[in-house]
């Protein structure tokens, strides 16, 4: 049921519901227990099972999106927040991606540390900023979110490379059954393809064969008869008013009929090319082998080249970006493809008769095909989706540079406390009691591509949360976070944290594009993650059992066939997430959907043309779901002739909608961006004169060296620092109102 503007809900009655009966009462009896503990005497002016309201005073902190870059700078807003004493006034942690990365690292820091009250794990006021074993740990391994060295390149690759064996080992059980279900089928197109093969060794003229007779008649009648399908329906369409389930169907009619044309031909076209190679690599013309050292060298050649470039050019890496993801994509296609040629080859070595009643007899024929078969078949089905998937490399990365732990001073070595990797941290276990962490919301993307539902509005994806409470969201309900803890015994905060920024994956909610689908799938980049349908989960002592716990097992066959079709909905007992950037990535619509009186965005994405579209899509998305207006003017963050900002931070208001016959209501929207102003710091100054492109560069580079992380760190803590100085003459006190509530 889609929702209504004006309420704060999204699809489902009952999800939100739960929301206001269970979690929000849940969340904000936590939040208070923490105002307690930061002041004894401070409290929630309302009972926590009311509704959301500004009269709460909630205050809410959003950090964005970005992969290391957004960790990096957001790590800066939060020092110089902890020491404009505002973060004790903020009651909401609402992260995305890798603004998820340093909220994660701030959780498992505070949740770990057993003094009460914890103090803050990067402050950095009055010591030198390496007195702070937090930050240390985190600007000395910002180079190994990606594997590095001899040792970390061979475990990286050797586990790529098992999980690509096992995702192409799901696809066995099927190639088998199509080989004996298509066995008679088979037999002609081997008939049909000997045919041919004879026509393309013996040609009307010697050497040359014209285009047209690489196809068949059927063929260029079945393409002919496809694009006149196809402009028809496009004439159908534009002339005429057709109900919206019609038009579905004849878009998807035109387009299943063009794709049948174009397989046809390639089908037919592979003879051609199968033939050409065979004969170019077997019996080559004297004096004209096929150059195989020859590519060799272009090749070594290209890539030393390309490392050299990338190596000790100035922004040599990024002139190399574009070579190696163009030589990673053809590899990619052509690597499989050579492998495809050379088995066809070695076929028609073996077979150079036009008799395919031999291969038939070799191959189809064996008894043990079904069995086969069938051991295949369950092999898929056992595989963990989960498992089989980037996901777990993926979370291990992350989890062994931002989880971290408190140490006790005797552990640090020189008496100082220390930190060290957190093995795991149940989600259940932060924000404990006594703590003054924020109230922590991991933000994910629900992806719905398989769902034919107005309500969506065309984004294939709705929003999805993790907190220590609870998971879910409206649309699918929310289940208690110990629940399905005991029911997915690997999820922790590590687990929500990777998930957060599950960026690469087939399936990429509203950036999902249907020509890329296949192909990610198959060279199984695969970053997204397969939950239990929250409000589905049985109590824990029914979904524990054996049986409970096959239920939501996610088969990797399944699974996989889902994501390579984009048949991925909400309706089945398995819901799939990826990155939270991949609908909203600033992090902040959760707080609007609890009517934060004060939401603070900082805002790191990738936005080299400052054109806001985080923003944009934040403003959207309040206004049609929740019916939220945001005002805000961010003319003073675009940039001058030399490239300069006025401000780091504009104001803005955001208007509440009435709910229930209760009056509209305001708020306060304070926007953080990653921009320059010309007055900070020699090191910033310094690192942009040798990047043009910071403080935007590439989501792509993950690999921060201590001078790229420290630039973005140190930009982060000037833009909160720069603006809390400069007073009312740029942020008209923001600051100190948000300091005089702690």
């Amino acid at each position: 049921m889609a929702s209504s503007p004006g309420n704060p809900q999204d699809v489902d009655v009952k999800g939100h519901a739960r929301f206001l009966a269970d979690v929000l009462p849940a969340e904000k009896r936590y939040i208070e227990r923490r105002r307690k503990a930061i002041d004894p005497a401070a409290s929630l002016p309302r009972p926590p099972t009311a509704a959301p309201s500004t009269a709460d005073g909630l205050v809410g902190l959003a950090l964005s999106g970005g992969g290391i870059r957004s960790a990096a700078f957001n790590l800066g807003v939060l020092q110089a927040l902890h020491r404009r004493g505002v973060l004790p006034s903020v009651d909401y942690l609402s992260t995305v991606s890798g603004g998820g990365w340093i909220g994660a690292a701030l959780q498992a820091l505070l949740a770990s540390d057993a003094r009460a009250p914890a103090p803050f794990p990067f402050a950095t006021s009055g010591e030198h900023s390496s007195a702070s074993p937090a930050l240390g740990y985190l600007r000395a391994r910002a180079e190994t979110l990606v594997p590095l060295g001899l040792g970390g390149g061979v475990r990286a690759l050797a586990l790529l490379v098992r999980g690509q064996l096992l995702t192409w080992s799901l696809l066995l059980p099927v190639v088998i059954f199509l080989v004996c279900a298509s066995s008679p089928l088979v037999t002609v197109y081997l008939d049909w393809c000997f045919e041919r093969h004879g026509l393309l060794l013996h040609p009307p003229r010697p050497g040359w064969l014209p285009p047209w007779q690489w196809f068949t008649e059927g063929s260029r009648q079945l393409l002919a008869l496809a694009v006149a399908w196809n402009a028809l329906t496009m004439v159908f369409l534009s002339l005429s008013r057709l109900s919206p389930s019609l038009r579905r169907r004849l878009e998807r009619s035109s387009g299943v009929a063009l794709a049948g044309a174009l397989v046809a031909l390639v089908m037919e076209l592979q003879i051609y090319v199968i033939i050409r190679w065979y004969h170019a690599v077997m019996y080559p013309p004297a004096g004209h082998a096929f150059p195989w050292e020859r590519v060799l060298q272009v090749v070594l050649a290209g890539a030393v080249a390309t490392w050299l470039v990338a190596r000790f050019v100035p922004y040599g890496r990024h002139l190399a970006r574009p070579v190696m993801l163009a030589a990673a994509l053809g590899v990619s296609v052509a690597v499989p493809y050579a492998t495809y040629l050379v088995a066809v080859s070695a076929f028609l070595r073996r077979y150079p008769t036009t008799d395919s009643a031999g291969w038939m007899t070799d191959v189809l024929a064996p008894s043990w095909w079904p069995s086969a078969a069938l051991a295949a078949f369950v092999f898929a089905i056992v595989l963990h989706a989960n498992r089989v998937s980037l996901h777990g490399f993926y979370r291990g990365r992350l989890s062994r540079m931002f989880l971290l732990r408190a140490l006790p001073p005797s552990a640090g070595g020189d008496g100082r406390p220390g930190v060290g990797s957190a093995e795991a941290v149940h989600l259940s276990e932060i924000n404990r009691d006594g703590s003054w962490a924020p109230y922590a919301l991991l933000n994910a993307a629900l992806n719905l591509q398989g769902v034919d539902d107005a309500s969506l509005h065309g984004r294939q994806c709705d929003f999805f949360v993790f907190s220590r409470d609870f998971v879910g969201s409206d649309r699918v309900g929310y289940c208690a976070t110990r629940d399905m803890e005991a029911l997915v015994t690997d999820l922790d905060l590590g687990t929500a944290m990777a998930v957060s920024g599950a960026a690469a994956a087939p399936n990429m909610g509203t950036y999902t594009a249907g020509a890329t689908v296949s192909l990610m799938t198959f060279l199984n980049i695969r970053l997204g993650y397969w939950l239990p349908h929250p409000g589905r989960v049985s109590p824990r002592p029914v979904a524990t059992s054996w049986p409970g716990r096959l239920r939501w097992y996610p088969a990797g066959l399944t699974c996989y066939l889902r994501e390579l079709l984009s048949r991925i909905d909400d309706h089945g007992d398995l819901v799939f997430l990826t990155d939270g950037g991949h609908l909203e990535n600033t992090g902040a619509y959760e707080l609007l959907r609890r009517r934060c009186a004060v939401v603070i965005a900082s805002d790191a994405e990738e936005d080299p043309a400052l054109a806001f579209g985080g923003l944009a899509a934040l403003v959207r998305y309040a206004r049609i779901s929740l019916g939220t207006e945001i005002e805000l003017d961010v003319g003073a963050l675009r940039r001058d002739a030399k490239g300069h900002s006025a401000a780091h931070a504009v104001v803005g208001t955001i208007r509440y909608p009435a709910i229930d016959g209760a009056p509209t209501e305001t708020g306060t929207l304070v926007y953080l961006k990653a921009t320059v102003t010309g007055d900070e710091d020699v090191l910033i100054e310094e690192y942009r004169s040798r990047n043009d492109d910071f403080p935007h560069q590439s989501t792509a580079d993950q690999v921060f060296d201590e001078a790229q992380f420290e630039a973005y760190r140190s930009l982060g803590e000037h833009a909160v620092g720069r603006d809390a100085e400069a007073g009312a003459e740029a942020l008209p006190g923001w600051i100190a109102s948000l300091t005089s509530r702690a």
